[in-house]
């Protein structure tokens, strides 16, 4: 029964580090094409999703909050 949770975990935090990588290779096009400025507001709303996804998926991973006594978010 634990193998099966942790190989869930797993297949979450792989799915969670793929959708990053993407973002962040959409991000470097961006910055090739457009202007920096355009290119800067992309950034900015790209990392607040990761924080916000990184977050949601911290909250959905550590269920009992003991990976988070001591971090404030």
């Amino acid at each position: 029964m634990s193998t099966m949770i942790w190989e869930c975990i797993v297949s979450i935090a792989q799915i969670a580090r793929n959708a990053i990588f993407w973002r962040i290779m959409i991000l470097l096009e961006a910055l090739e094409k457009l202007s920096c400025i355009y290119a800067f507001f992309l950034w900015a709303i790209e990392f607040l999703h990761i924080c916000y996804f990184g977050r949601e998926l911290l909250i959905l991973v550590d269920k009992d909050n003991s990976l988070n006594k001591n971090i404030q978010l």
